[in-house]
């Protein structure tokens, strides 16, 4: 179901991104992450920043709903400059992690994600192994869609070793999360909170959502 337009598509939109922020400051509570940004000043698309216990920092972005449709494709992402928010996030740093979070998913992108986290170090096996069609071992979409993301990425769209090398090492450092809509959710996550917190958990949950929104604020451990 589409959120709409106009002020009602903003409403859902936040409650989803809130669910999300959500669930980082219960790993906040529990000392998982050290910190976490909600829409900083040079945000550009990023909608939430968190910092690892080791020092690496990870990228947010949360989109409840692509129009009317139950999915997302690699162009319609592009459409939304996913590709360019991302590619700046992890040009800035070598261990900077990008995450884009939403109910509907993108069989394209998750599976190239997965193509190289599961690949070889050697960035041309991957792209022999995983992404090229030849004697029937990968399918023609996949390598169209790997060409597909290397342009959206402002890469070369082809097989030169230095492009290969960038897409995957970009795709490496890029996650797809598959969070559901839905008050079952909030459900869970109050859930949760009750095992960190004596106190009322629904109380806690929307001290969570409106102190951080209220207040743009930096928490940290």
């Amino acid at each position: 179901m589409p959120y709409g337009i106009g002020g009602l598509a903003d409403k859902f939109g936040n409650r989803y991104e809130s669910r999300w922020l959500v669930e980082l400051l219960i790993r906040l509570s529990r000392e998982q992450i050290l910190s976490v940004i909600h829409e900083s000043v040079d945000a550009d698309g990023i909608d939430l920043q968190l910092c690892n216990i080791d020092g690496i920092k990870e990228f947010h972005q949360c989109k409840g709903r692509n129009a009317g449709k139950d999915y997302w494709t690699l162009s319609a992402l592009n459409s939304h400059n996913i590709f360019s928010y991302a590619r700046k996030r992890l040009d800035s740093d070598e261990r900077h992690i990008y995450k884009l979070i939403s109910p509907r998913p993108c069989d394209a992108m998750e599976t190239l994600i997965m193509r190289a986290k599961n690949s070889p170090n050697d960035p041309m096996k991957f792209y022999e192994s995983q992404i090229k069609a030849i004697h029937g071992i990968n399918s023609a979409d996949i390598e169209k869609n790997f060409h597909k993301f290397q342009e959206y990425m402002g890469l070369p769209p082809d097989d030169t070793p230095s492009s290969i090398v960038s897409a995957r090492d970009y795709l490496v450092r890029m996650e797809f999360i598959l969070l559901a809509d839905t008050e079952y959710v909030k459900t869970q996550l109050t859930d949760r909170i009750s095992d960190i917190y004596s106190s009322d958990s629904k109380g806690i949950y929307d001290i969570f959502v409106n102190y951080t929104i209220d207040n743009n604020s930096f928490i940290c451990l």
